[in-house]
């Protein structure tokens, strides 16, 4: 099969929708195909998955080499402009490399980066899930619970598999409906693996075209874009923080049989194999997550939320620094993508929420008048002290009140 062409898995051909990807997961766990995908590998899976929602259920054609081409030269000036400004650099140094993909190539690239992060939560969910022998041992009888014949068995089957692929699943679903929206490697601003820049150029030219933006300038303002969030997430000390407090939240969610249990009653779900087995397309997302979400979670949240504004906030100052007499149409364009960012729909907010990001406008502006505020008090110059050293990095407090954060760091160098 050709890379590109999108696997004949089993799933819907309307992909759209992560919830509905999972409840077409029950109905093939009951399905006579549910042997052969218990036994796929878990990587393999997820990619796969991750590739077939991205395209849609679609084929797709390569990026146009002469597209490639065209980012060449946006590459290095991208470069050369951002570690003129901020005085960091980009991979040390090196030229950057920018990747225009279609989106099922930047879901197959995306998953090394993104697993890890993804693989936590599911891993953190799945601890709390009993064993399958002993969940047969102590469930009422069939006959109790008013099931027909085998129906237990089933259940037990299918939550035997479900167990080992639900790390896939997770990954491979979010993977790919971030395929689906995003323009680049840094919609979510989450350090990344790749030293290459990822764009998905088939949704720039989409976009571009609802917003009847120039495609030039529009590609122009990504690289900047990208190449921002890849300066500062190539400072080691920046990207761990965020890692760290990103994997903790990941690995922190907990399972809450009785809050799940209680939603099932509400929705009605009578204790027949066909509602068992549907219960995917009725979930509600919002509901799970507070159900599962840990009080370790509501504890770093804040100090995630604010490093995460900072991080907006800075990229926002210097995209309108260097792209104002650089981009054509800069304005324009920044309007149009900066509401894009905020006005997400409730599935993309899910996967926001899921991995502790909160982008909304209210932490837009935070970061925008943290940023603004240091330069009121302190000066443009005080914005590289930011990422000087890991003891710099704002708290929450601090990103409130940014005369607090320049009180501090002056004292620290003294």
């Amino acid at each position: 099969m050709d890379k590109n062409e999108t696997p004949d898995d089993g799933f819907s051909e309307d992909p759209s929708d992560p919830f509905e990807q999972l409840s077409d997961f029950f109905k093939v766990m009951g399905s006579s195909e549910f042997s052969g995908i218990s036994k796929i590998n878990p990587s393999d899976y997820a990619r796969q998955l991750a590739m077939s929602i991205a395209s849609e259920g679609k084929p797709e054609t390569n990026v146009d080499p002469i597209v490639r081409m065209e980012y060449e030269p946006l590459a290095r000036v991208a470069q050369l402009q951002v570690e003129n400004h901020t005085g960091l650099l980009i991979n040390h140094g090196r030229p950057l490399v920018i990747e225009p993909l279609n989106r099922s190539l930047w879901a197959e690239k995306s998953i090394s980066s993104l697993e890890p992060l993804l693989s936590q939560m599911t891993d953190s969910l799945q601890e709390g899930m009993p064993d399958p022998e002993i969940l047969k041992e102590n469930l009422p009888s069939e006959d109790l619970l008013g099931l027909p014949e085998g129906a237990m068995e089933a259940f037990i089957e299918i939550f035997s598999a479900l167990a080992p692929q639900m790390s896939s699943i997770t990954t491979g679903t979010m993977v790919g409906r971030l395929a689906a929206r995003n323009l680049g490697s840094y919609d979510l601003p989450i350090p990344r693996s790749e030293e290459n820049l990822l764009l998905i150029d088939p949704n720039i030219v989409g976009f571009g075209k609802d917003w009847t933006l120039p495609i030039e300038g529009l590609r122009l303002w990504m690289c900047l874009h990208e190449s921002l969030h890849q300066a500062l997430f190539g400072v080691p000390h920046v990207s761990d923080a965020i890692s760290e407090l990103l994997t903790r939240h990941a690995s922190s969610f907990e399972s809450d049989s009785a809050a799940l249990e209680q939603q099932l009653n509400e929705m009605g779900v009578s204790p027949n194999i066909e509602d068992l087995l549907s219960i995917g397309e009725n979930l509600d997302p919002s509901f799970i997550l507070g159900a599962v979400r840990s009080a370790d979670q509501e504890e770093l949240l804040p100090y995630l939320e604010a490093l995460i504004a900072v991080v907006i906030g800075y990229v926002d100052y210097f995209m309108d620094e260097i792209g104002t007499g650089l981009v054509p149409n800069y304005s324009m364009i920044t309007e149009a993508l900066r509401r894009r960012r905020v006005e997400t729909s409730e599935s993309d907010r899910f996967v926001e929420k899921v991995l502790g990001l909160n982008l909304t406008q209210e932490q837009v502006d935070r970061g925008a008048a943290f940023v603004s505020g240091v330069i009121q008090w302190g000066g443009a110059n005080d914005l590289s002290r930011l990422w000087e050293d890991k003891r710099f990095l704002p708290t929450p407090n601090e990103v409130e009140n940014s005369r607090l954060w320049l009180a501090r760091t002056e004292l620290l160098d003294t």
